[in-house]
């Protein structure tokens, strides 16, 4: 686009052109500069011929006659001299104020804003972080070991020996030992049949689903619903617990499982006494702890 027709679009569509209304110290002076149009020389008819036909922008008086043109063409030294002149016409803003331009001198110069450097920590303010005794601390612990909210994954199988008695072991399948052989020799040394029903396996979590919760809580609550089912209609007397998996979410309590082992716990839920020992598995491949076992079991002898 020509510079003739581009300040006139500019002007048709109402776009300001701004330009220096004074110079600033050290600035090189501006000159205006003459436009000149591109000219073909007529002598060279065959240069002509050879340019391809391009889609050329109308001139602005070539406008339809129902339209009156907005603007008219003009030069550039004459839109730039009517510049100078509205310029000239308007009074100047005093550069004294916000608009001004100012170079920075001892005068003007505004003094560097104070850093204020933070309060040494042993000046500063503690925040109030409320004191809680030995055992309030202790029980806070407890508190946050049983709400946690961290995934938990185990497998436990179930058998209803009798109507006194249940046994849950934690599950170690990828060991294929065989951990049934050893409770129907335990069972029936105690003096109980040497048919072992079928055992009831509960794979944690029931789901795979990434929106429902798999964490101790949940798996707590499902057990329990699982043992009301089984003692609701059966109540029982004993549950023996083998394993860290079985005791740890069968029994509510916040020992370790190694201070767990060989003794009896009293579940109120269910008006049951239970016993906790080494798994299965762990008894096939330590037998040396077969004796312990023994002497904890002794109230479940017929």
């Amino acid at each position: 686009m020509f510079e003739i027709h581009r300040q006139a679009y500019l002007n048709a569509l109402g776009i300001d052109n701004y330009v220096p209304r004074w110079q600033l110290p050290g600035a090189t002076e501006s000159k205006a500069c003459e436009f000149i149009a591109p000219e073909v020389e007529s002598g060279d008819e065959s240069l002509v011929d050879q340019q391809e036909p391009r889609q050329t922008l109308p001139s602005l008086d070539q406008q339809p006659e129902e339209h009156t043109p907005l603007v008219t063409a003009k030069s550039a030294n004459e839109i730039i001299e009517q510049i100078s002149a509205n310029s000239a016409a308007q009074p100047q803003t005093p550069l004294t104020q916000n608009n001004a331009i100012q170079t920075p001198t001892e005068e003007n110069r505004q003094a560097p804003t104070p850093v204020v450097s933070p309060a040494p920590i042993s000046t500063q303010k503690k925040s109030q972080v409320p004191s809680f005794s030995e055992p309030e601390k202790n029980e806070r612990k407890a508190l946050a070991r049983k709400t946690t909210s961290e995934n938990v994954s185990f497998s436990l199988s179930f058998w209803r020996i009798s109507d006194d008695l249940m046994i849950v072991d934690s599950r170690q399948a990828k060991l294929a030992l065989p951990t049934e052989k050893l409770l129907v020799n335990m069972l029936v040394a105690l003096g109980y049949p040497k048919e072992l029903p079928k055992s009831e396996i509960i794979h944690w979590p029931l789901i795979d689903a990434p929106n429902q919760p798999h964490d101790e809580n949940a798996a707590r609550e499902t057990l329990n619903a699982f043992l009301d089912e089984q003692f609701l209609l059966r109540p029982g007397r004993f549950l023996l617990l083998m394993g860290e998996d079985a005791a740890q979410y069968l029994l509510d309590s916040q020992e370790s499982f190694a201070d767990k082992l060989n003794k009896t716990f009293t579940i109120d839920d269910f008006s049951l006494t239970a016993i906790v020992t080494h798994n299965l598995a762990y008894l096939l491949q330590n037998p040396e702890s077969k004796a312990d076992v023994w002497r904890a079991i002794q109230p479940l002898r017929q």
